[in-house]
Formats: structure tokens, sequence, C-alpha cells
């Protein structure tokens, strides 16, 4: 019985999670048990299929017109191996317009600017909710190469077409936002 949030292809992380301080999962989350009641008797405070607030976080599909239509940015984190979209947390009370734009600064080092919407993004990371607001984006500074220094959470930038990005993004979440872009209204010429 699925709780409507994520399918197993869009888990991000699944298998991993943290002890919590009554020895079960940190969150609540209980793997195997119907009504949230740990082996040692411990109750969940959730809804069965998850929290009832989600991880809050935004990013921007950032592109750029290229040869053989657009290309988008990607990044690649060294701790989990992986290739996705420039996105992050929201810091509390950050309106997610406020930071999309903090988080492509961060991982990529390009200043966005933000176009049209696209549809959020709603899958599990480590068991919990998680609600990702989109925008398709261009960068300030059209021309401006890509020169970010590599470091713990980012370690390399890349602009790929975007038909590309499709097949070496890891996660199914992030190939549907760049379909999402795809599907839309075509990229103005620049």
């Amino acid at each position: 019985m699925g709780s409507g949030v994520a399918n197993s292809g869009d888990v991000e992380g699944a298998g991993v999670g943290r002890t919590g301080a009554d020895g079960g999962t940190a969150g609540g989350d209980v793997e195997g048990s119907v009504d949230g009641t740990r082996a040692n008797g411990v109750v969940r405070r959730t809804a069965v299929g998850g929290f009832l607030e989600p991880i809050r976080a935004a990013g921007a599909l950032l592109w750029r017109p290229g040869p053989h239509g657009p290309e988008v940015v990607l990044v690649r984190r060294p701790e989990r191996g992986d290739w996705s979209l420039p996105k992050g947390k929201l810091k509390k009370g950050e309106h997610p317009l406020t930071g999309a734009v903090r988080e492509v600064r961060e991982e990529t080092g390009l200043t966005p600017v933000l176009g049209r919407r696209l549809p959020p993004q709603r899958y599990l990371k480590d068991g919990w909710p998680k609600q990702v607001e989109w925008w398709a984006a261009t960068p300030a500074d059209p021309g401006g190469e890509i020169d970010y220094p590599p470091n713990e959470e980012v370690d390399l930038v890349e602009w790929v077409d975007a038909r590309e990005a499709r097949e070496r993004l890891t996660y199914d979440h992030d190939v549907s936002v760049v379909d999402d872009f795809l599907a839309g209204p075509p990229p103005p010429s620049p």
C-alpha cells in the first residue's frame, strides 16, 4: 500500500536512515509496520506513509541555447556520487523564489534569472517526504563560463545538452523536471 508520495524509482537515498534517540529510525518511519508501532513498542508520531509536513526545497533548471537545442546545468555531488539539478532546502521562513536563487548560486556559482514555473516534484528523501518547487532559469550573465571551485557538496558543474542530461541524471524526479521543461513552451531565442 503506497503513500502516493513517491514510487520506488523516485526514492533518493532509499534504505538510508538515522537512528533516533529511542533506537528507531529518526522521524518515525517504521519499515514493515502497518500501524506505526516499533518493535520496542514506541508508537510513530506521524501518519502512515509519511510526515505531515514535507521537507521544503527549491531549485532551478538553469538553461541556455545550445547548438542542438537547450543545454542545462548539472551538478555532481561527491558524497552521494550522483548527478542532479541545483536545488536545496529552504531556510526557515525563506520564500521558495529566494531559496531557488540562493541554492543555484551556491551550487553552481551562476546567478539565475528565474523564468516560468515548473511543476513541483514530490518524493521521499531518506524516508521523509520532500517537495521541491522548480523554475526554469537562465544565467544572469549569458556568456559567462562556469568557474566553480569544487567543494564537499558539489565537485563538478557542467552544461549538458538537455536530452543527454536525461540520461546522466541519477534520479527520476530530476528527469521529470527536464521533461517538464522540454514539454513546455519553446524557449525564446536569444
